[in-house]
């Protein structure tokens, strides 16, 4: 293994273990971080770095891609205050666009506990 291979993989390692903190914005950064590292190297050496070098699970490494693949591109202050388990709900594949949108909007106007039910986002109330 080349140097630089070596170099990238140390220098992206500090990035996440820094960003290892449960805040959204740390997650959201964080998922960044995990899809640069998965561009980089494939999916297999992704999965390897994500339990052998920050001790998460392969589970979470699919999360932190979904994060990324919804959220990484989004201003991160309006997401703030979403809990990092409501992040992971909305940024699964399986998450209708309809309740992420609605949540998100909630989110950045602060309106948690007013989620009508027949919301389509009333499951992610209950747990913000």
């Amino acid at each position: 293994m080349s140097d630089l291979i070596i170099q990238k993989k140390e220098y992206l390692t500090l990035q996440a273990k820094s960003c290892l903190k449960r805040m959204t914005s740390d997650i959201i950064e964080l998922s960044k971080i995990a899809h640069d590292y998965h561009q980089a190297f494939g999916y297999q050496e992704y999965i390897s770095w994500v339990k052998d070098e920050l001790g998460l699970s392969d589970f979470m490494g699919k999360n932190l891609l979904n994060v990324n693949s919804q959220f990484g591109f989004r201003d991160i202050i309006s997401l703030n205050d979403i809990k990092p388990t409501v992040l992971y709900l909305l940024s699964a594949p399986s998450t209708p666009e309809s309740a992420r949108t609605e949540a998100i909007e909630k989110a950045e106007n602060g309106f948690y506990s007013q989620y009508p039910k027949s919301s389509a986002c009333c499951c992610f109330c209950l747990i913000m």
